[in-house]
Protein backbone atom coordinates (compact mmCIF):
# COMPACT_ATOMS: atom_id res chain seq x y z
CA UNK A 1 0.00 0.00 0.00
CA UNK A 2 2.44 2.30 0.78
CA UNK A 3 4.76 1.93 -3.13
CA UNK A 4 0.96 3.16 -4.31
CA UNK A 5 0.88 5.79 -2.35
CA UNK A 6 4.53 6.74 -2.93
CA UNK A 7 4.08 6.08 -6.91
CA UNK A 8 0.69 8.50 -6.36
CA UNK A 9 2.63 11.17 -4.50
CA UNK A 10 5.01 11.37 -7.76
CA UNK A 11 2.32 12.03 -9.63
CA UNK A 12 0.92 14.55 -7.52
CA UNK A 13 4.17 16.29 -6.03
CA UNK A 14 5.24 16.82 -9.75
CA UNK A 15 8.82 16.05 -10.96
CA UNK A 16 10.82 18.81 -9.26
CA UNK A 17 9.74 18.08 -5.83
CA UNK A 18 9.98 14.33 -6.62
CA UNK A 19 13.75 14.87 -7.84
CA UNK A 20 14.24 16.46 -4.56
CA UNK A 21 13.48 13.44 -2.50
CA UNK A 22 14.79 11.46 -4.59
CA UNK A 23 18.40 13.30 -4.00
CA UNK A 24 17.75 13.29 -0.14
CA UNK A 25 17.80 9.79 -0.25
CA UNK A 26 20.56 9.23 -2.33
CA UNK A 27 22.57 11.62 -0.37
CA UNK A 28 21.77 9.51 2.92
CA UNK A 29 22.84 6.65 1.07
CA UNK A 30 25.86 8.07 0.20
CA UNK A 31 26.54 9.19 3.95
CA UNK A 32 25.71 5.88 5.44
CA UNK A 33 28.10 4.04 2.52
CA UNK A 34 31.09 6.23 3.42
CA UNK A 35 30.43 5.68 7.12
CA UNK A 36 30.33 2.08 7.32
CA UNK A 37 33.52 1.87 4.34
CA UNK A 38 35.02 3.94 6.69
CA UNK A 39 34.65 2.22 10.00
CA UNK A 40 35.32 -1.14 8.37
CA UNK A 41 38.37 0.03 7.40
CA UNK A 42 39.81 1.61 10.88
CA UNK A 43 38.87 -1.56 12.73
CA UNK A 44 37.74 -4.88 12.64
CA UNK A 45 34.09 -3.98 13.29
CA UNK A 46 31.96 -6.34 16.03
CA UNK A 47 29.06 -8.37 14.89
CA UNK A 48 26.44 -5.46 16.66
CA UNK A 49 28.03 -3.31 14.38
CA UNK A 50 27.92 -5.33 11.14
CA UNK A 51 24.36 -5.53 12.04
CA UNK A 52 23.68 -2.16 12.71
CA UNK A 53 24.88 -1.78 9.31
CA UNK A 54 23.21 -3.97 7.13
CA UNK A 55 20.08 -3.05 8.74
CA UNK A 56 20.56 1.01 7.88
CA UNK A 57 21.66 -0.15 4.19
CA UNK A 58 18.67 -2.66 3.96
CA UNK A 59 16.54 -0.34 4.79
CA UNK A 60 17.77 2.27 2.91
CA UNK A 61 17.28 0.02 -0.17
CA UNK A 62 14.16 -0.71 0.55
CA UNK A 63 13.47 3.06 0.89
CA UNK A 64 15.14 3.47 -2.47
CA UNK A 65 12.32 0.61 -4.09
CA UNK A 66 10.14 3.15 -3.75
CA UNK A 67 11.28 5.59 -5.43
CA UNK A 68 12.38 3.60 -8.19
CA UNK A 69 10.43 0.35 -8.70
CA UNK A 70 11.45 -2.49 -10.62
CA UNK A 71 9.27 -2.31 -13.88
CA UNK A 72 10.94 -5.40 -14.69
CA UNK A 73 9.06 -8.33 -12.37
CA UNK A 74 9.41 -11.02 -14.97
CA UNK A 75 13.31 -11.01 -15.19
CA UNK A 76 15.02 -9.50 -12.12
CA UNK A 77 14.89 -11.53 -8.33
CA UNK A 78 13.28 -14.44 -9.71
CA UNK A 79 16.09 -16.23 -7.99
CA UNK A 80 15.36 -14.93 -4.59
CA UNK A 81 13.26 -17.30 -2.01
CA UNK A 82 9.55 -15.96 -1.90
CA UNK A 83 9.82 -13.61 -5.46
CA UNK A 84 7.03 -16.20 -6.67
CA UNK A 85 4.29 -14.63 -4.46
CA UNK A 86 1.70 -12.45 -5.89
CA UNK A 87 1.24 -9.82 -4.02
CA UNK A 88 -2.56 -8.59 -3.51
Amino acid sequence: MFVGYRLALRREMGTVEWLQEFRSWAAEVTSVMARAEYATAQAEPSSTDLAQWRAELSALADQGRLFVPNIRRDEYGQHKIGTKKKCS
